[in-house]
């Protein structure tokens, strides 16, 4: 059987791409959830803003968002910035953005049916969609468990320690390939 070949994103970390394939598969929502201080926000991103990006943070200020993405290695330059979850879908269409940030899930009465329009909209625009979301205590995604049916991709970010410079990102669940381990650097 011939193979096919899937358009893919880089996200920049060696360990992760190979694990991916490459890559995120163009068309994709990914789900990126952890505990406090996980690196789930700057990783994101990051990886995000390689691509002109609307970043939507509701829980955030636009100043801290700024800082977080310059402070990242992203590029502010493409990172489309918006503070409310109302209108999101338009303002992505009017910037022509590749990529898409919801900040969290936990800001949307329904995270279901928020990520799931995410997953519509990234296929629609050959896009990639990424929702970060908290976790429990256990590191297990908070809420409605069923918003992870949604996502094409499923990521556990984890620091060994506090004051790590490193994250584990545990690929818990992906379409079109392996699941696995690998190590992001924090910047």
């Amino acid at each position: 059987m011939p193979s096919v070949d899937i358009c893919r994103v880089r996200t920049g970390e060696l360990e992760l791409d190979e694990l991916l394939g490459g890559g995120i598969a163009v068309g994709s929502a990914v789900l990126v959830y952890g505990k406090r201080g996980s690196g789930k926000t700057r990783l994101t991103y990051r990886w995000a803003t390689r691509a002109p990006c609307l970043v939507v943070c509701p829980e955030l200020s636009l100043d801290v968002a700024r800082i977080i993405v310059q402070s990242t290695g992203g590029h502010l330059e493409t990172a489309y910035l918006l503070q409310t979850l109302e209108g999101w879908q338009e303002e992505a269409e009017r910037l022509g953005v590749r990529s898409l940030v919801i900040d969290s899930l936990a800001a949307a009465r329904n995270p279901t049916a928020l990520l799931r329009s995410m997953q519509m909209w990234a296929r629609l625009h050959g896009s990639i969609a990424w929702a970060i979301q908290h976790a429990t205590k256990k590191g297990d995604h908070r809420g409605d468990t069923s918003v992870s049916h949604w996502a094409d991709y499923e990521m556990r970010l984890s620091k060994p320690t506090p004051t790590a410079s490193s994250t584990r990102v545990e690929l818990l669940k992906t379409r079109i390939g392996p699941t696995g381990i690998a190590t992001a650097q924090l910047i």
